[in-house]
């Protein structure tokens, strides 16, 4: 059973540090999730617009603490946490 965690984006183009911030926040994400195999993201241009939203398919339960760690650690590590907004969709 697949598993799918949405991450939508608050911020502006105004905020050009905030946007320099989430797109090495997403390309992060992109990089561990190819390198482990733990989930895909459906929509790979995506991670190049900061404004867009993420969708990531985990295939199984067994990588959703994983992949849930991830993102967590990723939030810390780019201070994004305040503009970022993830939701698990099934």
């Amino acid at each position: 059973m697949a598993f799918t965690i949405q991450i939508g984006v608050d911020a502006s183009l105004q905020d050009s540090w905030l946007i320099h911030r989430i797109l090495n926040f997403k390309e992060e994400l992109n990089r561990e999730f190819i390198r482990s195999g733990i989930a895909t993201i459906s929509d790979a241009g995506a991670v190049d617009r900061a404004l867009d939203s993420l969708t990531i398919t985990i295939p199984s339960k067994r990588s959703l603490s994983s992949v849930s760690k991830c993102i967590d650690k990723a939030l810390l590590r780019h201070e994004v946490a305040q503009s970022i907004r993830v939701q698990r969709l099934k």
